[in-house]
């Protein structure tokens, strides 16, 4: 837990099965950096989000850097000192994907964007394999021109009752092949 609260990336994943399981296995062959049980996963990820993201909802005078302090520590380069908090960078949103095939999973990740005050263009798919197959370009941003995500959760077993299929693994190493720089998340 300590090492992934440190991070500002990787990939994660979960199961609900032990290390053994076939989905750990397979996630480790993906490249993931972090591997979790669902029972230690909640609290895991939810730290990450709000460690890496979080910072959004952070007040804006947070980021304001006292021109004075840094002038008696040395730091005269004008270039380098914010002085008012107008300066400042502007807070972004966090853009979160989540994908699911399963209606009610998706109903609560609408609800989760809301809660993280994830930006406009977070998107919630996986209602179809078309969609389910488009989250390269979402997470991208390349659908709708906007900035790439910054997670995308999927879930591992995408199953459609139309018999297609798609995995979360599969997603993964097309997302990791396209050098996406984001979260990703893995549940099974």
């Amino acid at each position: 837990r300590d090492l992934i609260a440190q991070s500002f990336g990787g990939i994660i994943c979960i199961s609900s099965a032990n290390d053994d399981d076939a989905d750990l296995q397979r996630y480790r062959e993906a490249g993931a950096d972090f591997c979790f049980s669902k029972e230690e996963a909640t609290d895991v990820i939810a730290q990450q989000i709000n460690d890496r993201l979080g910072k959004c909802r952070r007040n804006k005078e947070e980021y304001k850097i006292d021109r004075d302090s840094l002038v008696s520590s040395g730091d005269t380069d004008n270039e380098s000192v914010i002085s008012t908090h107008e300066e400042a960078a502007p807070l972004v949103r966090p853009r979160v994907i989540f994908v699911d095939d399963d209606e009610i999973m998706r109903l609560l990740s609408q609800d989760l964007l809301i809660r993280l005050n994830a930006a406009e263009d977070s998107a919630v798919l996986g209602k179809s394999l078309e969609e389910a197959s488009s989250v390269v370009k979402h997470a991208l941003g390349l659908c709708d021109g906007g900035r790439p995500a910054d997670v995308v959760i999927l879930d591992q077993h995408l199953d459609y009752r139309d018999g297609t299929s798609i995995t979360g693994t599969e997603i993964c190493r097309d997302l990791i092949a396209q050098s996406f720089g984001g979260i990703i998340c893995i549940s099974s």
